[in-house]
């Protein structure tokens, strides 16, 4: 049963990716004809137009939505057994050099200058993966803000192929090196660990240090109820600040909506949303 669930998954997820692609290159190749003008010569977003493309597409699009629902039954009757996730390789190096002596004698003195040899590959990399990345975003910005590379001409595709000429090879290289670097990070992470592994070895994990103001309610809540109400309080704002901070978060922006809302924000963003649409592709 496990061999066959996996068998239907993988033909499954191969032909949902393949007409995945297919329904994307047909809206890119629709958005090209619309922009380009098509077989009428005229380079309009127009509501009828953009709704007579995606009718043409209506039967790929209720193909692709049925094939993505199938995939919730498929999931249901062939469940994939659950796996037990290995613990990232730079995570558990973080954690590990934490209890990593910074001085040490003999043999391990070659593990710690390679640990710091790899530290310092490392920063070079991104520093230099950070001033690529700066100086891609200086030359697309300054490319964008200068008017004369977006003449007033009749054909204007011809401005929009320039811009992307210049401004994908930028985009593409900070990318490229980003991933390396990332990559690379990966690869050195996995020496590191050998290396870390030899010099921690026989130290015992360190407990967290607790804060002075736990440590004085724990000391007064001994004697008194009010302060073990706040103890406890305190322990488990610590272990869901996380969720707390979302719900305070989310409990600010849906009063900013309400606020919004009563104040007629909503109406006039709405309004010009709608304007802005109309008159830029056609979709009101």
């Amino acid at each position: 049963m496990k061999e066959k669930g996996k068998y239907v998954r993988l033909v499954y997820g191969i032909l949902l990716g393949v007409m995945t692609v297919i329904l994307g290159a047909l809206l890119i190749g629709f958005t090209f004809e619309i922009y380009n003008g098509g077989s009428d010569g005229i380079s309009v977003f127009s509501r009828e137009k953009v709704g007579q493309r995606l009718m043409r597409l209506l039967p790929a699009i209720v193909i692709w939505i049925v094939m993505v629902a199938a995939g919730f039954v498929l999931w249901e009757v062939f469940p994939e057994p659950k796996k037990k996730l290995k613990p990232d390789t730079r995570y558990t190096l973080y954690r590990m050099k934490k209890h990593m002596p910074r001085t040490v004698e003999g043999d391990l003195q070659n593990s710690l200058n390679a640990v710091k040899y790899e530290e310092k590959i490392l920063k070079i990399l991104w520093l230099a993966a950070g001033v690529l990345c700066s100086g891609a975003a200086i030359y697309t910005i300054v490319y964008l803000a200068m008017p004369s590379n977006f003449p007033a001409v009749e054909n204007l595709s011809v401005p929009v192929y320039n811009m992307v000429k210049h401004v994908m090879p930028c985009v593409a290289a900070a990318f490229a090196v980003c991933l390396g670097v990332a990559v690379y990070e990966g690869v050195s992470a996995k020496r590191q660990l050998k290396e870390v592994a030899k010099l921690t070895k026989g130290v015992k994990e360190v407990q967290p240090k607790q804060s002075k103001i736990r440590l004085k309610l724990e000391e007064k809540s001994q004697n008194s109820k009010f302060f073990a109400f706040l103890l406890k309080t305190f322990d488990f704002n610590v272990k869901h600040r996380v969720l707390i901070m979302r719900v305070i978060v989310g409990c600010l922006g849906v009063s900013f909506v309400i606020a919004g809302i009563f104040n007629g924000s909503m109406r006039e963003v709405f309004t010009k949303a709608i304007a802005i649409c109309t008159e830029c592709i056609g979709l009101g």
